[in-house]
């Protein structure tokens, strides 16, 4: 496998409207003013820089004729307008999961430059054996039918095939928790050593935090990261909860979050520090 997927139209739209907003911030104007001179409310012009309203043809020239921007900005902003009103063709495989969020983290994994996952209390989806993925979902989700839990299971191991894109780079920040709520089982030891050839990939590295480390910022918290190498270059950031699931692209948001995974990259240990750690726990150290 080689080379990312293209950019997703909805990323298209968030790198055009962070590009109107350099050009109008670098002009001096306020939101309101752009507002004014295009005859629109302010929440127009807000919701076009943070990319969530398509841009019309002719609102983009109102734009373009108050923010004054030259052939080369006009060019590129214009491009990524058009790209973000393309249609993904149905038979994409985005379309086999639900929920236009799922979809966004299916299109971001597979075109992201850049993705960092912290996860606490369970395995990145992207790691997990397919005996992990079956109880995952029987523990998560204990209505699913077999036939269900086999559909989800199947999705799940064809989305991690991204990990053989040497185009792309992976960071798992993984707390204990998460690998001591898998107990003793033999698939649990198959998953620890499953960790341990991953991050023998190029593009992957794994990071675990210890009980030993002590309590630490965040450690709760469960995220990925996804970084497009546009211009400006764009995070989105990917949140789940138990009941909640949304991918946020607000600037001052998303740094928040890169802070706060600097800090949680320091507190854990690289995975060739941290393999006689995991050996101990899949019990291949005492066979």
């Amino acid at each position: 496998m080689t080379g990312r997927e293209p950019m997703p139209p909805f990323v298209h739209k968030i790198v055009a409207g962070r590009q109107l907003e350099l050009l109008r911030t670098t002009g001096g104007l306020t939101q309101e003013q752009v507002a004014e001179r295009c005859g629109w409310s302010q929440t127009k012009v807000a919701n076009v820089e943070q990319g969530a309203i398509r841009v019309r043809p002719d609102d983009l020239e109102k734009l373009f004729d108050v923010l004054r921007p030259d052939d080369d900005q006009r060019r590129r902003v214009r491009d990524h307008v058009e790209a973000g009103r393309a249609a993904i063709p149905k038979t994409d495989f985005r379309w086999r999961f639900k929920g236009d969020t799922l979809r966004k983290v299916v299109d971001m994994e597979r075109s992201a430059a850049v993705i960092c996952s912290r996860y606490s209390m369970f395995v990145p989806g992207l790691l997990q054996t397919e005996a992990y993925i079956r109880h995952h979902f029987r523990a998560f989700r204990p209505a699913l039918s077999e036939e269900e839990v086999t559909r989800h299971t199947s999705l799940r191991l064809q989305r991690q095939r991204v990990l053989d894109n040497p185009d792309q780079r992976f960071a798992f920040s993984i707390d204990q928790a998460a690998l001591a709520r898998m107990g003793t089982t033999p698939w649990a030891n198959e998953q620890l050593l499953h960790l341990l050839a991953a991050d023998r990939r190029p593009n992957v590295d794994l990071l675990f935090v210890p009980f030993t480390h002590g309590y630490y910022r965040g450690q709760e918290a469960q995220y990925s990261v996804y970084q497009y190498d546009a211009d400006p270059t764009i995070h989105l950031l990917y949140v789940e909860s138990y009941d909640d699931r949304e991918v946020v692209s607000d600037p001052r948001q998303v740094a928040r979050v890169l802070d706060l995974w600097e800090e949680q990259r320091a507190a854990g240990l690289k995975a060739h520090e941290a393999e006689p750690f995991l050996r101990f726990l899949s019990g291949a150290s005492r066979s």
